[in-house]
C-alpha cells in the first residue's frame, strides 16, 4: 500500500537526495593543572596527530570541513587564581590550534578534584555547526568537584 501511494506523487514533488559533505566539529578539553606538567606536551602532539590523521583520511573535501576547538581548564579558587576555564573557540586553521596548544602550561590545582564540569559546561556553549558530527575528547587525570572525592571542599574527616 505504501509503495502504491508513493507512485501517485508526481516526479517533481519527490524530494531529491541531497549530498552533505562529511563535516566534523572536534573539541579537546585539556586539564592544565599542576599534575599535567609532563603530559601537556604529549597531549599537544597527540592532538596534532589526530587532526593530521583526519585530514589524511580523505573524507574531507576541504580544510573547513574539520573545525577543532580547544578548552583548557584548571581549578576553582582558592586552589587556582589564573582561570577556571579558557575557551579558544573553533578553528579550521590547525596552525592556530597548534599555537593555542603551545601556549598551555600546567599550574594550580592541588586538591584532587578539578573544574571538569565547568569545562564541560563551556563545551555546551560553543558554536557547533548544525549538520556536523560533534565529538569531545576530555584529557584529564582527576574527577570533578562535587562527587565527594578526597580533597574536595566537601570532604570532612571523621
Amino acid at each position: 500500500m505504501m509503495a502504491e501511494r508513493c507512485c501517485e506523487y508526481p516526479h517533481d514533488s519527490i524530494p531529491a537526495v541531497v549530498f552533505i559533505p562529511w563535516r566534523s566539529d572536534l573539541v579537546f578539553v585539556q586539564d592544565c593543572t599542576g599534575s599535567q606538567g609532563s603530559y601537556i606536551s604529549s597531549a599537544t602532539k597527540n592532538i596534532q596527530d589526530i587532526c593530521a590523521h583526519i585530514f589524511e583520511s580523505g573524507k574531507l573535501q576541504s580544510q573547513e570541513d574539520l573545525r577543532v576547538g580547544l578548552i583548557a581548564f584548571r581549578d576553582h579558587p582558592p586552589q587556582d587564581h589564573t582561570y577556571v576555564v579558557k575557551n579558544f573557540g573553533f578553528s579550521s586553521d590547525i596552525s592556530k590550534v597548534h599555537k593555542d596548544l603551545a601556549g598551555l602550561y600546567a599550574s594550580g590545582g592541588g586538591d584532587g578534584p578539578e573544574a571538569v564540569t565547568a569545562a564541560l559546561a563551556e563545551v555546551l556553549h560553543m558554536e557547533w555547526r548544525q549538520h556536523a558530527s560533534k565529538m569531545v575528547v576530555l584529557i584529564a587525570d582527576a574527577p570533578p568537584h562535587g562527587i565527594g572525592e578526597y580533597g574536595d571542599g566537601e570532604h570532612r574527616s571523621a
